[in-house]
């Protein structure tokens, strides 16, 4: 079943309209689980969608794990700019803040890609 949220999601990038940049998310989900991670306030705001790419910025307030991190936390991730082609997802330019137990805290960098097997 989270297989096809995640999929029904990711297929509605694709259905979206050409637009200009707006200031106010096109998709505010309040908190969700998927395979034991907890998600929170989740906004997606579009920048560009075309017939081959849609390319969005992502924030989530917060994300832990419900089980085996309960001290763990990572709070406010987000990606200024996430492009979604046929063939994968890209985010080049993520930022989010690590904490743990409580007395720990430290900011980092991440990028990704994720990209459908077979494919270049």
């Amino acid at each position: 079943m989270n297989r096809l949220k995640i999929f029904s999601l990711l297929w509605l990038f694709f259905l979206l309209p050409p637009t200009t940049p707006t200031s106010s998310p096109f998709l505010t989900l309040n908190q969700l689980s998927i395979s034991g991670l907890d998600l929170k306030n989740i906004r997606l705001f579009l920048l560009e969608s075309s017939e081959h790419q849609t390319e969005i910025s992502w924030s989530i307030s917060r994300l832990g794990a419900e089980e085996q991190f309960d001290d763990v936390t990572i709070n406010d991730i987000y990606c200024h700019r996430a492009i979604f082609t046929i063939d994968s997802v890209t985010c080049k330019q993520g930022h989010g803040t690590l904490s743990a137990l409580g007395w720990y805290e430290t900011e980092f960098d991440f990028s990704y890609r994720l990209q459908r097997l077979g494919a270049r």
